[in-house]
């Protein structure tokens, strides 16, 4: 039996493209990374989208499934690639875009769409492109303090300006309406986006549980291999030895990797994928956890328990 493409989404700085390579590890998908991003060069994705957080509906799905069909068989957009040449330095980037697209095509492995912005429009990948779904959930804290240590911001303007996610997010509305309106300090920032994002994710979990496959990443962390087989397994995927010792290996290329940022960042000297889950301490004051804590109760109650803080 043909096994279906895959996404794999949640919020960014979630932990999903550390989970989609370690997927990847089993050799029998190819990863595609994040076609919704507005940053990423048109001759790879064909999108030039006005939003972050993009909504798929049925009712503006026509062009992106046309999209999505080329995206999935690793198909390269010349044209939409040719509109962003500006220099000697983009005509080698398309080339270099372009052979790698052949390559994949050659390879013939089943597409794996590592994208957190295609959180909101998961289930039209699933009902309009019959994908399998993979959602990371990752602490509010955690997510947070990452966006704390790296300065993300968020324009709630790509919510406002679009009518069917906001009819979604109705709760939020005034919500949104405000954050949009006016800059907001970066924790409070977070703290709404992670909500708007998990409370969609509640909302799924409820709806297809059964049928969807809904990760924590700090339960990843404490246990890579064992979790990342596990998935793999369900995906209907034979695990090996092989592929359990290139996780282990994967992983602590992540250790070193990470440890060396958290020296720059904060000058810490020890790091572990484990210890990950509870690092938010290092980069939060109490008093910034125990705001996040308070201000994202009404969505992590149903993802998180309350020692697990």
């Amino acid at each position: 039996m043909k096994k279906k493409p895959l996404l794999v989404t949640g919020s960014h700085r979630s932990g999903k493209t550390y989970l989609s390579k370690g997927i990847a590890l089993s050799g029998k998908y190819e990863i595609i990374y994040e076609p919704l991003n507005k940053k990423t060069r048109l001759g790879i994705s064909g999108i030039k989208s006005r939003f972050n957080y993009l909504n798929i509906t049925a009712d503006n799905e026509d062009f992106y499934k046309l999209k999505f069909d080329k995206i999935l068989r690793y198909d390269y957009h010349f044209i939409m690639g040719a509109t962003e040449i500006g220099s000697i330095r983009d005509v080698v980037r398309n080339f270099r875009d372009f052979t790698s697209c052949m390559i994949k095509k050659v390879k013939k492995k089943i597409p794996l769409i590592d994208d957190p912005f295609a959180i909101f429009s998961a289930e039209w990948f699933y009902e309009c492109l019959g994908m399998d779904i993979v959602i990371v959930i990752r602490n509010p804290a955690s997510f947070i303090s990452s966006l704390k240590v790296l300065g993300y911001r968020y324009d709630f303007n790509n919510f406002i300006l679009q009518n069917e996610l906001m009819e979604k997010l109705k709760k939020f509305n005034k919500e949104i309406e405000k954050y949009a309106d006016r800059e907001m300090p970066l924790i409070d920032q977070g703290i709404l986006l992670w909500r708007l994002i998990y409370h969609t994710v509640n909302v799924y979990k409820k709806k297809y549980e059964k049928n969807w496959y809904f990760v924590r990443f700090e339960d990843i962390a404490k246990n890579p291999v064992f979790e990342i087989e596990r998935l793999i397994n369900s995906l209907g995927v034979k695990s090996s030895d092989s592929m359990r010792n290139k996780i282990h290996e994967y992983s602590k290329k992540c250790d070193r990797r990470e440890l060396e940022k958290e020296k720059n960042w904060m000058g810490v000297e020890k790091y572990s994928l484990n210890s990950q889950q509870r690092y938010f301490r290092l980069k939060l004051s109490d008093y910034e956890i125990g705001y996040i804590k308070e201000r994202t109760q009404d969505v992590w109650g149903n993802l998180y328990e309350e020692d697990e803080w």
